[in-house]
């Protein structure tokens, strides 16, 4: 009858399960079944569908185990980001949500025991924030689609535009004004004096000569009068004149006073005085004076200043129609001498002054002023010419490169910033030091970028997002337990790389990582180099090539094609010392160690670097390590139960 068949134990146990009532331990995943009991259960393992089943996954059981784990992760992410977006949300009730379906994939099937684990392994993997808190675990979904980087970039972009012009303007106007206030500020200034001309007798004639030397200081001043007027103006001062009251001191006195020819009086400006104008005498005397120096100078071989303060320095041009004037009035001048020279002289410099008045071109400094060439006997023979002559080739700076020193507790890094990997890491090691702290814990490290590199030259974390790579360490975080602050500066990305992961960074690389922690039970120091290379191999023409991947999104992060270990040991005085040079990819665990040993200076070659320098001569007697010790690997199969338990790196 019907009311039976409802009744029925297979009835009420497919009622049961579309309620999803049935307990975890009473499912089998491979097989995709669920039992109400575990007598049930027992029966299922027992039949021959799923010992079947079970021969299959005993021939790969990692291929089950990394599938179900890759399932698990994308559909709860799936179901993060659907459902809540970038909403902060607590783990559990994600958890809660995603078993509600009834053919979800059981999380005991994957590498995860516990949500917890799983929440700190998407954290690590930069998929969502994680936060701790007095409820619970809280997580929040980082959005990295190429569509949200869009309208990220399309937003930024937007808030750019948005900045007014006149803003703009008026910030670049202020910049401009406040570079040509120091400039100004950094230039020499003279008092201005004029002297007399004092005669001893007054009954001695008085002699013109054209071509006395005269002295001109040309100074610079700012220009305040107007915002947007940042050049400096030379100004000559003539350093010398004639007897008070007559000559052409006070021509040049009345000239400076006259008015225009409309009667008007000039305008005068409070915010700068007023340039005195060169006559047209000191225009002449300053033209012969030139044209005489550099004929000179062209005797000489001389074909620019050398001198270090002529090169900051703002000369006066002269135009042509100067030169052919006072060329003129030296002929003229010629055939006159005494007080009639003077006469002459005076007044045809008032004529020339109230005719046209000499213009003298403003000459515009910018900072640095370039330096001439050097040339001949100058090329600089010591450091400090040296120094100098590189500041006038590079004016504005070397453009590097720039290898940044890292210095943090446990550890030093040079880091690259073409390659956005470390050049070196160096590590010292002792038996105390690798001593377990208090509290010290590895899950509570996570991987994160180093602040002290500039922006544009880091790593980022999104660069090893399924890039098919391990972010290896160079100093691991196991040799250095003593502290929980040390073992947190491992995980920089300064201090990490790209890794092939399985056969690589999870086996050979972490035995060659244990066999460097073994060497303190026989030494008192150990010091470990490591690093990346990047080594030619050769190709079917029979040419070497070096070629390696680059990951990231732009492409940011060179993948190394090796990686190098310098050991050197301590022990009563005696140093012993061992390279090895691994490539970066898988290695069976019957390797033995010594196939990847080399000179060190094979390692020096291949990364430009030189190991042990400070040691002087010691350097070359350093012994064999291999001698002192065996150089092999010891596999652990705590290690290899670690790798199966524990998500990857």
């Amino acid at each position: 009858m019907a009311g039976d068949g409802h009744m029925t134990p297979k009835a009420i146990a497919n009622r049961i399960k579309a309620k999803g009532l049935l307990k975890l331990r009473f499912y089998c995943q491979i097989c995709e079944k669920a039992c109400r009991d575990e007598n049930g259960f027992k029966c299922h393992c027992a039949s021959e569908a799923h010992q079947r089943q079970m021969l299959l996954v005993a021939e790969n059981p990692d291929k089950y185990v990394t599938s179900y784990t890759r399932e698990f992760q994308q559909e709860f992410v799936k179901l993060l980001s659907r459902r809540h977006g970038t909403k902060r949300v607590l783990a559990n009730q994600v958890y809660q949500e995603y078993v509600a379906d009834r053919n979800h994939l059981h999380m005991n099937a994957t590498r995860w025991n516990t949500l917890t684990d799983f929440i700190k392994y998407l954290g690590k993997e930069g998929q969502v924030h994680v936060e701790e808190t007095e409820k619970g675990w809280f997580i929040t979904w980082i959005d990295n689609s190429p569509k949200a980087l869009a309208r990220q970039a399309a937003i930024q972009k937007k808030d750019r535009q948005e900045v007014d012009d006149e803003e703009r303007t008026q910030r670049l106007l202020k910049e401009q004004i406040d570079k040509a206030q120091q400039d100004a500020d950094r230039q020499p200034k003279e008092d201005e004096q004029i002297k007399e001309l004092v005669r001893d007798n007054e009954q001695q004639p008085i002699k013109l000569n054209m071509f006395a030397k005269s002295s001109f200081a040309s100074t610079a001043a700012s220009n305040n009068t107007s915002a947007s007027n940042g050049t400096t103006k030379t100004k000559m001062t003539m350093m010398g004149g004639l007897k008070k009251g007559g000559g052409l001191a006070a021509l040049a006195k009345k000239s400076s006073s006259n008015k225009p020819a409309d009667g008007k009086d000039k305008p005068t400006s409070t915010a700068a005085p007023e340039k005195r104008k060169l006559t047209a005498m000191e225009e002449i005397i300053a033209a012969e004076q030139e044209q005489k120096r550099r004929k000179e100078m062209k005797s000489n071989g001389v074909h620019g200043d050398t001198g270090h303060d002529r090169h900051h320095q703002v000369e006066v041009g002269i135009t042509n129609s100067l030169l052919t004037m006072s060329a003129h009035i030296t002929e003229k001048l010629g055939l006159l001498v005494g007080g009639a020279a003077l006469g002459a002289v005076s007044f045809a410099t008032y004529q020339k002054m109230q005719a046209k008045p000499a213009v003298v071109t403003p000459a515009v400094i910018s900072a640095p002023v370039p330096r001439p060439p050097v040339t001949g006997s100058a090329v600089p023979n010591s450091s400090l010419d040296r120094l100098e002559n590189a500041k006038r080739i590079m004016p504005f700076g070397s453009p590097g490169p720039v290898n940044d020193l890292v210095y943090r507790n446990a550890y030093v890094t040079s880091y690259n910033r073409r390659d956005r990997n470390p050049n070196w890491v160096a590590e010292h090691m002792t038996a105390e030091s690798l001593s377990r702290g208090k509290g010290v814990d590895r899950s509570n490290s996570t991987f994160k970028e180093d602040d002290t590199i500039p922006t544009q030259f880091r790593a980022r974390l999104n660069d090893y997002f399924k890039s098919g790579f391990d972010r290896g360490h160079m100093v691991a975080a196991a040799d250095v337990k003593n502290s929980q602050i040390s073992m947190d500066e491992t995980f920089y990305l300064t201090n990490i790389a790209p890794q092939v992961g399985e056969g690589f960074n999870r086996d050979y690389w972490a035995h060659l990582e244990n066999f460097c922690r073994t060497l303190t039970k026989s030494f008192q120091d150990v010091y470990v180099y490591t690093g990346p290379l990047y080594l030619p191999h050769k190709e079917a023409d029979g040419k070497f090539y070096v070629k390696y991947q680059v990951i990231g999104n732009p492409p940011n992060v060179a993948v190394p094609t090796h990686f190098f270990k310098v050991i050197l040991t301590h022990r009563n005085g005696n140093y012993s010392a061992a390279a090895f040079v691994l490539p970066n990819a898988r290695i069976p665990d019957s390797t033995p160690l010594e196939a990847f040993r080399v000179p060190i200076d094979a390692v020096e070659r291949g990364a430009g670097l030189t190991f042990f320098n400070g040691m002087g001569e010691g350097k070359n007697g350093l012994r064999d390590l291999c001698k002192d010790t065996q150089c092999k690997i010891v596999l652990s199969k705590y290690h290899e139960a670690q790798k199966k338990a524990l998500p990857a790196p």
